[in-house]
Order: structure tokens, then sequence, then C-alpha cells
């Protein structure tokens, strides 16, 4: 929660600034992120964390793949364990308007699941567009197929809903936030994705991350709601 506040009030500070518009590159673009943490002497601990995004864009298509992973250990125990894929594919048929298909699989240690895999098809609309701001929503209906750690596996229809914000705020900062709901007879799998993004020299970067996942059903002993903090650096290419 405090992170959120910080970043906040980054953006309310960054947002008196000068606005600068920064185009998508057409074809191929993306980026790294990585960062760890060790510590040895009377606590041995490491942390890794790493994130890939792969951009591809050529109108009327556009597809995103994104990957991310975190591992923690303390004293050679895994406290932490998280690995994520979401590849999307759009096809826009206005400026604005577009149908779009989903794969987003992913295997959290410790949520109560050992994977949970969804499949979407959808339509959605840019809803504000200006030379700094932009704000996409959609919604689909798919599949999803997981597994909980008692060994219980399911297959259910579900529907999603998407809402994805990017504000450059300057030329060196930018802000994005990521908004997912997807409701299946079982469960309800709602994630949250903040992340502030402060340019240091040329294609590297800063990044200030935060996010929330929650199951709304899950084995009797385990949280609804996992947290994920993360400082990155970040390589643009």
């Amino acid at each position: 929660m405090r992170l959120v506040v910080y970043l906040t009030a980054l953006c309310s500070l960054f947002s008196c600034s000068i606005v600068y518009a920064r185009a998508q590159p057409m074809g191929w673009s993306g980026n790294v992120q990585l960062g760890g943490v060790q510590t040895t002497g009377n606590t041995n601990s490491s942390t890794a964390n790493g994130k890939f995004k792969l951009r591809y864009l050529e109108l009327p298509w556009k597809n995103i793949t994104r990957f991310s992973g975190i591992y923690s250990s303390t004293n050679g125990t895994t406290n932490t364990q998280s690995l994520e894929l979401l590849n999307k594919t759009k096809y826009l048929f206005t400026k604005h308007d577009y149908v779009f298909g989903l794969l987003n699989a992913q295997d959290v240690r410790f949520s109560g699941y050992n994977y949970q895999v969804s499949e979407v098809v959808g339509a959605g609309r840019r809803l504000y567009d200006s030379s700094s701001q932009t704000l996409d929503v959609d919604a689909g209906l798919g599949a999803r197929q997981s597994q909980l750690t008692e060994g219980k596996s399911s297959s259910v229809g579900i529907t999603r809903f998407d809402l994805n914000y990017e504000y450059q705020i300057t030329q060196s900062s930018e802000f994005e936030q990521h908004f997912s709901v997807e409701t299946g007879v079982n469960n309800t799998l709602v994630k949250s994705y903040s992340a502030l993004k402060t340019t240091i020299y040329g294609p590297l970067s800063a990044n200030i991350s935060y996010k929330i996942q929650h199951n709304s059903n899950v084995p009797t002993g385990t949280r609804k709601t996992d947290t994920i903090s993360a400082v990155t650096l970040e390589y643009d290419f």
C-alpha cells in the first residue's frame, strides 16, 4: 500500500511537467527488466525478479507478449515463486476499435493453484487517445483450465474484462496500469499491475511496480490475495 501511495505522489508531481508524446515504433520492439537482492551472514536469502516484453506493430495488427518471473528463498527454503506468460493479438478494424485473442498462463506457488491457463476472444475499444494518454477497455469470452494444489483440476467457461491505461508523463517518465477480471463458475481471478518508469540514460531505465492478484476460491489455509512489489532496471530495444 505504501508503494501505491508513492507511485501516486510521483505521478502527481510529474503531471505538472511538460507532456511529451512518444509514438510506438512499427515492427518489433520491447524491453527486458532485471532485479535481485542477496544477503549472507545471520540470514542467507536471495531474490531474483525478471520481466520480458515483446511488441509487434504492423497495422492493422498488433501483438504483445509479456513474461514475468520472481523467485525468493531464505536459508535454502523457497518462499516465493511466480511465473506468468501473456500473449495478446489485436486486429484493428477502425482507429479505435478492435477484436482480440488472448492466452494467459501462470504458475504462482503458494497461491493455492498449481497452474491457471486462460484462452479468451473478444472485442475492445480505445476510449481515450491523446498525445500523452491512452485508455483501452475490452471484454471477451473463453475458457480457463486450473489445478488446485490439493490436486483437483477443472475446466470452465469464463468472461474477462480488461482495462489498460498508459500515461507518458514527461519525455523521461511514464506510468502504466493494467487491470483484469476473469469470472468463472468456481473462481473469480482479479489482477492489478501498476508501474512507474523513469529513464536513467538512453535505453536504460528504472522501474517501480506493484502487482495484486486475488482468487475468490482457494484451499483452506491459503490467503486469497497475493502482492508483489518490485524495483528493476529496464533496457529498451
